[in-house]
């Protein structure tokens, strides 16, 4: 299952090191990212979930500017015992963030 949804990416970070163990070079981009700036109201939290995703060290080099809206592509894959889990495939730069533009509220 592929499907593709609208994301605010709120930072990018490139890294680079050397695994103690094995001597192996790690390296990657690792994005943090929004995805819902309504999200439904739950017992014993307000605010944001910030989420992140994992991309091969290239990537960065690729990214526009951030925060922005990307529109990112997302496909089940198999996680650790077997069990579905989505992840993040692939992003689109689509528009400068614009913060809270046409929303309203405040304080209680």
């Amino acid at each position: 299952m592929k499907f593709t949804s609208d994301v605010v990416v709120l930072s990018a970070r490139r890294y680079s090191m050397t695994d103690d163990k094995t001597g192996e070079l790690v390296q990657g981009t690792k994005i943090e990212y929004v995805e819902d700036w309504d999200p439904q109201p739950q017992q014993n939290k307000r605010g944001l979930s910030v989420l992140s995703a994992n991309f091969p060290y290239e990537l960065y080099d690729s990214l526009g500017d951030v925060p922005a809206v990307y529109s990112a592509d997302f496909q089940l894959v198999a996680g650790a015992r077997g069990k579905a889990t989505v992840a993040m495939t692939n992003l689109h730069y689509r528009e400068p963030f614009k913060p809270f533009a046409n929303k309203s509220g405040g304080a209680k």
